[in-house]
């Protein structure tokens, strides 16, 4: 098992998650987390200002679709 890093300590009974549940349903956005980006393999690359469409399947895994409009 994994050792927990400093996010992951609940605070009061208080987790990250919950954060997420909050924004989630004041904003009325889709929030996903816990996603393979950045610099280090796997990741995917998410592009500073391309429009993307991310479809999430029921077993986790996602497809990440970027597009460039004018």
């Amino acid at each position: 098992m994994f050792g927990r890093s400093a996010v992951d300590v609940p605070v009061e009974g208080y987790e990250y998650t919950d954060l997420y549940e909050e924004l989630h349903k004041e904003l009325r956005i889709p929030v996903f987390y816990d996603i393979d980006c950045g610099h280090v393999p796997p990741q995917m690359t998410l592009i500073n200002g391309a429009y993307a469409e991310v479809q999430i399947q029921q077993e986790g895994t996602a497809m990440l679709k970027q597009t460039f409009l004018p």
